[in-house]
């Protein structure tokens, strides 16, 4: 299975991953722009730069892929709630967009 994982970087997104290669599948990480990546490039994820809220920066990201596990999301108690929106509802949207009819996409 060729698997987009998204927040790979955080805690349950880098257990994910970890799982997921040990198991034998290939996984494509979406990370942020400037993010570090060492240790998901130790694994040999693929390291994908994007913005879940500059739909610009997904093309393409789910051509190839079989299942989309999505698990970015704005984890911190503070801003505006503009700031959560965007960084939640938006994101979803774009990622939906793009992964399109053909994509399972898990969230959590």
């Amino acid at each position: 299975m060729n698997a987009l994982v998204t927040g790979a970087t955080g805690f349950i997104g880098s257990v994910l991953v970890r799982d997921l290669l040990a198991k034998g599948h290939h996984v494509r990480a979406l990370v942020l722009p400037g993010e570090k990546t060492d240790a998901l490039e130790k694994q040999r994820a693929q390291i994908v730069r994007g913005d879940l809220t500059v739909p610009a920066s997904l093309r393409g990201i789910c051509d190839g892929i079989d299942m989309v596990f999505h698990l970015a999301g704005r984890v911190t108690d503070w801003g505006t709630k503009q700031q959560f929106y965007t960084a939640i509802y938006n994101a979803t949207e774009n990622l939906l967009k793009e992964a399109g009819a053909g994509h399972i996409v898990l969230f959590t």
